[in-house]
């Protein structure tokens, strides 16, 4: 399965966003996105910073494609498999900059955050 690196351009409803990578990018309408955040991660003992991890925060479904943009959708459940939202409603996502009452299925982002875009073949398996 091809993985491509891009980045978060815009948040453009509470469940969609926009990538910087589309179709000439090799990107496919049944293309999946994971959304990854970085962790910082430190000594308790001196503070030195011992590296950085980045791990996945959310999974989303490609619902548009253009040429070099991908417009993907919030799933209903988290990365592991846990369902997140109740009832068909999806998580919500919100800039980190907006301040507004959160719920546990809520993700927090910024743009240019990092998103792995796993290309699901349009006519083959998905390996």
């Amino acid at each position: 399965m091809l993985k491509i690196e891009a980045k978060v351009a815009a948040v453009v409803s509470d469940t969609h966003l926009v990538l910087n990578k589309g179709k000439r990018d090799g990107v496919t309408i049944r293309s999946r996105v994971v959304l990854m955040t970085e962790h910082t991660v430190k000594d308790p003992d001196s503070g030195e910073v011992l590296g950085h991890v980045t791990v996945p925060k959310a999974r989303l479904q490609v619902v548009e494609l253009q040429d070099s943009l991908t417009v993907a959708r919030t799933e209903l459940d988290s990365v592991d498999g846990t369902t997140l939202a109740f009832f068909g409603s999806r998580p919500k996502l919100h800039l980190g900059t907006a301040p507004r009452p959160f719920s546990n299925s809520d993700i927090t982002l910024q743009v240019g955050d990092v998103a792995i875009i796993e290309v699901v073949d349009s006519v083959g398996s998905d390996d």
